[in-house]
Protein backbone atom coordinates (compact mmCIF):
# COMPACT_ATOMS: atom_id res chain seq x y z
CA UNK A 1 0.00 0.00 0.00
CA UNK A 2 3.04 2.03 0.76
CA UNK A 3 4.42 1.93 -2.55
CA UNK A 4 1.72 1.56 -4.85
CA UNK A 5 2.86 5.17 -6.47
CA UNK A 6 6.41 3.68 -6.82
CA UNK A 7 4.84 0.40 -8.66
CA UNK A 8 3.05 2.54 -10.98
CA UNK A 9 5.40 5.01 -11.48
CA UNK A 10 8.54 2.81 -12.31
CA UNK A 11 6.94 -0.02 -14.67
CA UNK A 12 6.35 -2.79 -12.22
CA UNK A 13 2.38 -2.30 -12.21
CA UNK A 14 2.64 -6.65 -12.87
CA UNK A 15 4.50 -7.23 -9.75
CA UNK A 16 2.48 -4.70 -7.37
CA UNK A 17 -0.60 -6.33 -8.36
CA UNK A 18 0.81 -9.84 -8.08
CA UNK A 19 1.82 -8.70 -4.55
CA UNK A 20 -1.54 -7.36 -3.19
CA UNK A 21 -3.23 -10.67 -5.21
CA UNK A 22 -1.25 -13.13 -2.76
CA UNK A 23 -1.73 -10.59 0.27
CA UNK A 24 -5.85 -10.92 -0.48
CA UNK A 25 -5.28 -14.63 -1.25
CA UNK A 26 -2.52 -15.67 1.86
CA UNK A 27 -5.43 -17.36 4.32
CA UNK A 28 -4.36 -15.04 6.83
CA UNK A 29 -7.22 -12.80 7.63
CA UNK A 30 -7.11 -9.32 6.75
CA UNK A 31 -9.25 -7.10 8.32
CA UNK A 32 -11.33 -4.52 6.29
CA UNK A 33 -8.81 -2.04 5.99
CA UNK A 34 -5.67 -4.04 4.81
CA UNK A 35 -8.78 -5.44 1.83
CA UNK A 36 -9.64 -2.03 1.01
CA UNK A 37 -6.03 -1.14 0.90
CA UNK A 38 -5.08 -4.55 -1.19
CA UNK A 39 -8.33 -4.02 -3.57
CA UNK A 40 -7.02 -0.05 -3.86
CA UNK A 41 -3.31 -0.66 -4.89
CA UNK A 42 -4.66 -3.79 -7.53
CA UNK A 43 -7.09 -0.90 -9.06
CA UNK A 44 -4.78 1.85 -9.12
CA UNK A 45 -2.16 -0.51 -11.06
CA UNK A 46 -4.65 -1.81 -13.18
CA UNK A 47 -5.30 1.92 -14.27
CA UNK A 48 -1.65 2.36 -15.09
CA UNK A 49 -1.60 -0.57 -17.64
CA UNK A 50 -4.76 1.16 -19.33
CA UNK A 51 -7.09 -1.95 -17.80
CA UNK A 52 -9.72 0.72 -17.32
CA UNK A 53 -13.03 -1.54 -16.54
CA UNK A 54 -10.96 -3.61 -14.27
CA UNK A 55 -9.34 0.01 -12.52
CA UNK A 56 -13.38 0.73 -11.68
CA UNK A 57 -14.33 -3.18 -10.38
CA UNK A 58 -11.71 -3.14 -8.17
CA UNK A 59 -11.86 0.39 -6.46
CA UNK A 60 -15.79 -0.22 -6.15
CA UNK A 61 -14.90 -3.46 -3.95
CA UNK A 62 -11.91 -1.12 -2.35
CA UNK A 63 -14.51 1.54 -1.45
CA UNK A 64 -17.04 -1.29 0.25
CA UNK A 65 -14.32 -2.27 2.80
CA UNK A 66 -13.01 1.39 3.22
CA UNK A 67 -16.31 2.64 4.17
CA UNK A 68 -16.29 -0.50 6.89
CA UNK A 69 -12.69 0.74 8.27
CA UNK A 70 -13.22 4.01 8.03
CA UNK A 71 -10.15 4.10 5.83
CA UNK A 72 -9.15 7.90 5.40
CA UNK A 73 -6.32 6.79 2.84
CA UNK A 74 -8.23 4.46 0.74
CA UNK A 75 -11.85 6.49 1.27
CA UNK A 76 -10.62 9.51 -1.36
CA UNK A 77 -8.72 7.50 -3.57
CA UNK A 78 -11.16 4.57 -4.84
CA UNK A 79 -13.50 7.49 -5.82
CA UNK A 80 -10.96 9.38 -7.66
CA UNK A 81 -10.01 6.06 -9.71
CA UNK A 82 -13.67 5.21 -10.33
CA UNK A 83 -13.92 8.35 -11.84
CA UNK A 84 -10.99 8.30 -13.69
CA UNK A 85 -11.64 5.28 -15.02
CA UNK A 86 -15.35 6.60 -16.05
CA UNK A 87 -13.69 9.23 -18.05
CA UNK A 88 -11.69 6.60 -19.58
CA UNK A 89 -14.71 4.71 -20.44
CA UNK A 90 -16.35 7.92 -22.01
CA UNK A 91 -19.18 7.89 -18.99
CA UNK A 92 -18.44 11.57 -18.43
CA UNK A 93 -22.06 11.86 -16.40
CA UNK A 94 -20.54 9.43 -14.07
CA UNK A 95 -17.29 10.89 -13.69
CA UNK A 96 -18.15 14.54 -13.32
CA UNK A 97 -20.65 13.14 -10.07
CA UNK A 98 -18.26 10.20 -9.04
CA UNK A 99 -14.83 12.84 -9.11
CA UNK A 100 -17.22 15.68 -7.57
CA UNK A 101 -17.90 14.26 -4.56
CA UNK A 102 -14.27 12.71 -4.06
CA UNK A 103 -13.38 16.53 -3.94
CA UNK A 104 -16.01 16.83 -1.58
CA UNK A 105 -14.46 14.31 0.59
CA UNK A 106 -11.13 15.40 0.28
CA UNK A 107 -11.45 19.04 0.58
CA UNK A 108 -13.28 17.73 4.30
CA UNK A 109 -10.36 15.67 5.30
CA UNK A 110 -7.92 17.69 4.27
CA UNK A 111 -6.40 15.90 1.85
CA UNK A 112 -4.56 17.70 -0.45
CA UNK A 113 -2.92 15.34 -2.79
CA UNK A 114 -6.88 13.84 -3.27
CA UNK A 115 -7.64 17.28 -3.95
CA UNK A 116 -5.30 18.02 -6.92
CA UNK A 117 -5.92 14.90 -8.70
CA UNK A 118 -9.84 15.37 -8.27
CA UNK A 119 -9.92 18.33 -9.74
CA UNK A 120 -7.75 16.78 -12.63
CA UNK A 121 -10.01 14.60 -12.89
CA UNK A 122 -12.59 17.09 -13.54
CA UNK A 123 -10.42 19.17 -16.01
CA UNK A 124 -10.36 16.33 -18.29
CA UNK A 125 -14.13 15.78 -18.36
CA UNK A 126 -14.01 19.75 -18.90
CA UNK A 127 -11.59 19.51 -21.69
CA UNK A 128 -13.96 16.20 -23.42
CA UNK A 129 -16.75 18.46 -23.08
CA UNK A 130 -14.62 21.36 -25.08
CA UNK A 131 -15.39 23.59 -22.35
CA UNK A 132 -11.37 24.53 -22.55
CA UNK A 133 -11.57 27.66 -20.45
CA UNK A 134 -12.95 26.04 -17.51
CA UNK A 135 -10.93 23.12 -17.73
CA UNK A 136 -7.67 25.50 -17.54
CA UNK A 137 -9.61 27.00 -14.03
CA UNK A 138 -9.78 23.43 -12.50
CA UNK A 139 -6.50 22.49 -13.61
CA UNK A 140 -5.04 26.07 -12.55
CA UNK A 141 -6.36 25.29 -9.11
CA UNK A 142 -4.84 21.61 -8.91
CA UNK A 143 -1.82 23.03 -10.06
CA UNK A 144 -1.49 25.68 -7.07
CA UNK A 145 -2.12 22.78 -4.99
CA UNK A 146 0.76 20.83 -6.65
CA UNK A 147 3.48 23.47 -6.55
CA UNK A 148 2.51 23.94 -2.80
CA UNK A 149 3.15 20.85 -1.64
CA UNK A 150 6.28 20.15 -4.07
CA UNK A 151 4.52 17.21 -5.43
CA UNK A 152 6.64 16.90 -8.66
CA UNK A 153 4.45 13.64 -9.90
CA UNK A 154 0.75 15.37 -9.23
CA UNK A 155 2.57 18.43 -11.03
CA UNK A 156 4.01 16.84 -13.86
CA UNK A 157 0.07 14.94 -14.67
CA UNK A 158 -1.01 18.28 -14.81
CA UNK A 159 0.68 20.02 -16.69
CA UNK A 160 0.45 16.75 -19.18
CA UNK A 161 -2.94 17.63 -19.08
CA UNK A 162 -3.01 21.06 -19.85
CA UNK A 163 -0.61 20.68 -22.70
CA UNK A 164 -3.37 18.47 -24.03
CA UNK A 165 -5.55 21.36 -23.82
CA UNK A 166 -3.14 23.92 -25.77
CA UNK A 167 -2.49 21.09 -28.09
CA UNK A 168 -5.93 20.82 -29.49
CA UNK A 169 -5.84 25.02 -29.47
CA UNK A 170 -2.99 24.29 -31.85
CA UNK A 171 -1.06 26.06 -29.44
CA UNK A 172 2.45 24.20 -29.95
CA UNK A 173 4.90 26.94 -28.45
CA UNK A 174 2.87 26.64 -25.04
CA UNK A 175 2.71 23.18 -25.48
CA UNK A 176 6.44 22.84 -25.31
CA UNK A 177 6.54 24.59 -22.67
CA UNK A 178 4.24 22.64 -20.25
CA UNK A 179 5.67 19.28 -21.88
CA UNK A 180 9.40 20.57 -21.22
CA UNK A 181 8.35 21.07 -17.30
CA UNK A 182 6.32 17.69 -17.05
CA UNK A 183 9.23 15.67 -18.88
CA UNK A 184 11.85 17.60 -16.64
CA UNK A 185 10.12 16.07 -13.42
CA UNK A 186 8.63 12.63 -14.74
CA UNK A 187 12.69 12.24 -15.95
CA UNK A 188 13.51 13.12 -12.79
CA UNK A 189 11.42 10.69 -10.57
CA UNK A 190 12.72 7.94 -13.13
CA UNK A 191 9.14 8.18 -14.14
CA UNK A 192 8.11 6.05 -16.81
CA UNK A 193 4.00 5.81 -16.89
CA UNK A 194 3.32 9.52 -17.16
CA UNK A 195 6.05 9.82 -19.16
CA UNK A 196 4.78 7.83 -22.07
CA UNK A 197 1.80 11.28 -22.04
CA UNK A 198 4.39 13.60 -22.80
CA UNK A 199 6.93 12.23 -24.81
CA UNK A 200 3.81 11.06 -27.02
CA UNK A 201 2.76 15.01 -26.63
CA UNK A 202 6.22 16.24 -27.62
CA UNK A 203 6.35 13.97 -30.83
CA UNK A 204 2.72 15.37 -31.66
CA UNK A 205 4.40 18.74 -31.58
CA UNK A 206 7.18 18.36 -33.50
CA UNK A 207 5.05 16.38 -35.82
CA UNK A 208 2.68 19.72 -36.55
CA UNK A 209 5.45 21.24 -36.62
CA UNK A 210 6.90 19.66 -39.67
CA UNK A 211 10.30 17.81 -37.85
CA UNK A 212 9.35 14.59 -39.09
CA UNK A 213 13.03 12.93 -37.89
CA UNK A 214 12.34 14.47 -34.35
CA UNK A 215 8.45 13.01 -34.20
CA UNK A 216 9.49 10.02 -35.81
CA UNK A 217 12.38 9.43 -33.09
CA UNK A 218 9.33 10.47 -29.62
CA UNK A 219 6.59 8.51 -31.15
CA UNK A 220 9.47 5.13 -31.21
CA UNK A 221 10.45 6.26 -27.67
CA UNK A 222 6.59 6.65 -26.60
CA UNK A 223 6.25 3.14 -28.26
CA UNK A 224 8.96 1.63 -26.29
CA UNK A 225 8.04 2.86 -23.19
CA UNK A 226 4.43 1.76 -23.51
CA UNK A 227 5.92 -1.99 -24.16
CA UNK A 228 8.19 -1.87 -21.68
CA UNK A 229 5.97 -0.99 -18.89
CA UNK A 230 2.54 -1.65 -20.58
CA UNK A 231 1.77 2.05 -19.39
CA UNK A 232 -1.11 2.58 -21.73
CA UNK A 233 -1.76 6.47 -22.82
CA UNK A 234 -5.54 5.71 -22.65
CA UNK A 235 -7.19 8.99 -21.94
CA UNK A 236 -9.46 9.56 -25.24
CA UNK A 237 -8.21 13.09 -25.74
CA UNK A 238 -4.62 11.84 -26.00
CA UNK A 239 -5.74 8.86 -28.35
CA UNK A 240 -7.23 11.61 -30.52
CA UNK A 241 -4.36 13.30 -31.10
CA UNK A 242 -1.86 10.57 -31.18
CA UNK A 243 -3.87 9.16 -33.79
Amino acid sequence: WDIWLFWAMRGHASEGRLWMERALSSGDELDDAGQARALCVISALLFAGGEVEGTSEFAVKALEHARAADDGGVLPLAPILRGLAAIYLRDLNSADEILSGALVMCRERNNRWGVAHALIGLGQVTLIRGDFGRAMELLGESEAVAREREDAFTLAVNLNTQATITQLQGDDARTAELLRESVGLLAALRDTWSLVYGVFGGAGVAARQGNAKRAARLFGAAEALREKTSAVPAFPATQTLYE
